[in-house]
């Protein structure tokens, strides 16, 4: 991106003067340079991208993409070159050095005896003795796995200075849809997987496994086609609990909290329907293809972590699904391990060393700037009642922001720095799993003060609804989304990752922000005829996008909201009908979402980039008149604003 001065000398092209340095490239076969920037703005930002091989190891590639693997880089040589970041550096050290297969080998044969055992290897496994629940809370204190049921503690939708207890859909082993749709292929490649995976790990065991291979499959997808049911909320007492859902909840939970009665009196039930469907699907299920399928989770989540032949396997599963043509290095991995687990233990060592003086400080005032406009929309608008508007006025103003990290990781930093790793990687990864599950269980009885959902080393930015709060992870601290020596610095940065950071505040009020008030309570809390209105507004973002989902339609509202937020609060910095300014803001958020694709990228809750450019750029008038191009014919989209 822009790092250096440069001369804003102007050149026609197309409809409009472009500062020569928003100019593509040449097109490399023909010189020329084809641009018409009104007609597809984003082809017309991202013509470099248009010729840009997609990684052999990637089926995407874009500036996400590009700067984790800049952050993991630096992130090696601090592991390597800081010896005082002790157990952290200790774990990759031993992990790029592990050259014990046999013995680790032994490690998972064992966890998996001790889990019950693995019956599809074990003819004489006797199922009187398994009960599934005590087999899944065991996964999920020890490895922090889940399937069948995703059992957590997180901060509690009803009071959010406490946490509960949430039960809710275990985690699938790939994509649900391969299950649900029963990709013949697919599934193929996937039983030849588990097949080659049990032949690897008990070469000396001569058994025909198809058959249950097969019955696992199916109990697979099966389970999977229970995903469909809507993700509503109950919040229940233990006696409901055990009234309306017939498990074993008693055992599950006495193991799950290690014989600790007393967690809490309200669980938080999410999709309800999928639970009762569970144990209808339980109760018609044999009970080795069930004991089957929890053991084969646990294998296929420690898969990398045991030798080189099943990480084979495991990249084998990824290229038939994914479309990558290669493996990541051993060293990359073992730095995305040390990231996930002791991310807290890293993380000031690492803003010290990378991140610039005066960052934090002007992320922050972005911050503040952009929410001082949020407000002012909010203040200005005609259809809101004034008892909601001011409720969503303090709302606003009650958005707390995180910037890379901030003191709540000290706790947790201290205890994973006593922690006594061994010269066996796989050991150091099951205890560090068992480590950061186990923190999340004892959160149950402690005040919430800060939660941090992902990695802190995450290139993304996020809204923590129920913390009222957003996340600005350090990986979003890089350039293209953060550049503090940038030419014409509030435009460039404003463009990027302002709009990220309205992207982010808008989600304090979209589709399924706006059921949270001020203090992240979930609640009805807006007047009747406030909904009605704002549902008839967000229909016009969802008939523009073809988006039905709350997700994909919360996205698409924060795109828009957020690129609003953000132009205006850059309007007030600088002078008004300064279009190199705009023209930059405007490229800067474009240039953001550049990518190349591979075939095979799996859909995620967000519009493809070009999509979600266009159609945000669509309801700008702002975009239009800077670069003076003809408006927009369709229908734009608004929604604070009349």
């Amino acid at each position: 991106m822009i790092t250096a001065t440069v001369v804003f000398t102007l050149f026609t092209v197309a409809h409009t003067k472009v500062p020569f340095f928003l100019l593509p490239r040449e097109d490399a076969s023909t010189g020329e340079q084809n641009v018409d920037l009104c007609a597809d703005f984003y082809d017309f930002a991202c013509r470099a991208w248009a010729n840009v091989t997609v990684p052999y190891n990637h089926s995407v590639w874009n500036n996400w993409e590009i700067i984790t693997k800049k952050v993991n880089r630096q992130l090696e040589d601090l592991l390597i070159a800081d010896e005082r970041l002790g157990n952290a550096r200790q774990m990759y050290m031993v992990c790029i050095q592990d050259d014990h297969p046999h013995r680790n080998v032994h490690v998972l044969q064992t966890l998996l005896k001790d889990l019950g055992g693995w019956p599809v290897v074990f003819s004489a496994w006797n199922e009187k003795g398994f009960e599934w629940e005590r087999t899944v809370a065991q996964v999920i204190r020890t490895l922090g796995v889940y399937p069948l049921l995703k059992i957590h503690v997180f901060v509690d939708l009803q009071s959010t200075m406490r946490h509960t207890l949430y039960v809710e859909q275990g985690e699938s082993n790939l994509p649900p849809a391969i299950f649900t749709h029963r990709h013949q292929h697919l599934l193929g490649e996937y039983k030849k997987w588990i097949s080659n995976t049990l032949s690897h790990l008990y070469p000396d065991i001569q058994l025909n496994f198809t058959t249950q291979i097969v019955q696992m499959i199916d109990f697979e997808c099966a389970l999977s086609n229970l995903t469909i049911f809507k993700n509503k909320h109950d919040a229940i007492d233990k006696v409901q609990l055990s009234k309306r859902f017939a498990l074993n909840w008693k055992t599950l939970f006495k193991t799950l909290f290690h014989n600790q009665s007393t967690f809490g009196e309200k669980i938080i039930v999410r999709s309800p329907q999928y639970i009762k469907e569970l144990v209808r699907l339980i109760s018609a299920t044999d009970k080795r293809t069930i004991a089957n399928y929890i053991m084969w989770t646990v294998v296929r989540a420690l898969s990398r972590d045991v030798t080189d032949h099943l990480r084979a396997l495991n990249f084998q599963m990824n290229h038939v699904v994914f479309g990558l043509r290669a493996d990541y290095s051993r060293h990359f991995e073992c730095t995305k391990e040390v990231m996930e687990y002791m991310d807290v233990v890293l993380i000031k060592s690492y803003t010290h060393r990378y991140i610039p003086d005066g960052a934090f400080i002007a992320i922050r005032n972005m911050i503040i700037n952009i929410k001082t406009h949020f407000i002012k929309i909010l203040n200005e608008n005609t259809w809101l009642d004034n008892s909601t508007k001011k409720d969503l006025i303090e709302k606003v103003a009650a958005i707390k922001h995180v910037i890379a990290f901030n003191n709540e990781i000290d706790r947790q930093a201290q205890q994973l720095r006593k922690l006594t790793l061994s010269n066996n990687h796989l050991l150091n990864v099951i205890k560090l799993c068992s480590f950061k599950s186990r923190y999340n269980l004892e959160n149950l009885n402690r005040k919430v003060n800060f939660k941090w959902t992902d990695s802190l080393f995450e290139v993304n930015a996020y809204y923590s609804v129920l913390q009222n709060t957003i996340f600005i992870p350090v990986g979003m601290l890089e350039s293209p989304f953060f550049n503090l020596s940038a030419p014409i610095f509030s435009a460039y940065n404003y463009g990027a990752l302002g709009s990220i950071i309205g992207h982010e505040i808008s989600h304090a009020l979209d589709t399924s922000g706006r059921h949270a008030d001020k203090n992240g309570n979930v609640g009805n809390w807006w007047q009747s005829e406030a909904i009605r209105i704002y549902n008839e507004k967000t229909n016009c973002f969802a008939e523009q996008s073809g988006a039905s989902e709350d997700l994909s339609l919360g996205e698409n509202i924060a795109d828009n909201v957020g690129l609003r937020i953000s132009f205006n609060a850059l309007s007030d910095l600088e002078r008004k009908g300064n279009k190199l300014g705009e023209q930059l803001f405007f490229m800067s958020f474009a240039q953001v979402w550049c990518e190349a694709r591979g075939t095979n990228e799996i859909e995620d809750e967000h519009a493809p980039a070009k999509v979600r450019v266009l159609t945000t750029l669509n309801n700008r008038n702002e975009f239009f008149n800077s670069f003076h191009c003809p408006q927009y014919t369709h229908q734009k989209c608004t929604l604070w604003v009349t």
